[in-house]
């Protein structure tokens, strides 16, 4: 009778261990539910940052596109599909490659954070000027870069014009004077200097 009664209270025992077991597995099961959730949920709210953001973003593994947002397509002229699995260097201006290259691996070492600049080959042949920066991240399980992708090419167009004025003005054979309008001299070219 004893030995019945320790092998009913050892099943009682275990019966009692298994159902605590069931539970915890239950609650993990909810919980790892509960994580799943927020986890899709952070991903929808990336992806939606990243295709309503106002600059060009991409993702770059082993050299080749694997992600372009909307912006990006606009302002390079060519679609997502034209561009994923090809390589991003072959669409930087032949004379800027090399320059790239080594400013991207700069910002993916964490030695640079700050923006380089460079001439993108767009669809339609025309060149665009670039500001663009890069950082690392893990992607489908690999190492990948993602960037920011600025058309800067009025900027640049404005730059050149004013520095092209700044030239004449300066080499200009008439002597030049700017004057504030409240009176102090604001400009004086090297002609006016010669001439006084």
């Amino acid at each position: 009778m004893v030995k019945q009664h320790t092998a009913k209270e050892q099943i009682t025992n275990e019966l009692a261990a298994l159902q605590q077991r069931i539970s915890e597995l239950e609650a993990a099961e909810i919980e790892h539910k509960r994580v799943e959730e927020a986890l899709r949920e952070s991903e929808e709210l990336s992806r939606g940052l990243i295709e309503a953001a106002t600059v060009g973003t991409y993702i770059v593994q082993d050299g080749k596109f694997q992600y372009i947002n909307p912006e990006y397509a606009q302002i390079s002229g060519y679609t997502a599909d034209e561009l994923l699995r090809t390589y991003s260097l072959d669409y930087v201006h032949p004379d800027d490659r090399k320059a790239v290259r080594t400013k991207a691996i700069e910002q993916l070492k964490g030695q640079s954070r700050t923006p380089y600049v460079y001439r993108f080959l767009h669809k339609d042949g025309g060149t665009l000027w670039i500001l663009e920066r890069v950082a690392s991240i893990p992607y489908k399980g690999q190492r990948a870069a993602i960037g920011s992708f600025m058309d800067i090419s009025e900027r640049k167009r404005a730059e050149e014009a004013l520095r092209i004025k700044d030239q004449a003005i300066a080499s200009s054979i008439s002597g030049i004077v700017l004057v504030d309008l409240d009176g102090p001299i604001t400009y004086v070219n090297q002609t006016y200097l010669d001439m006084f």
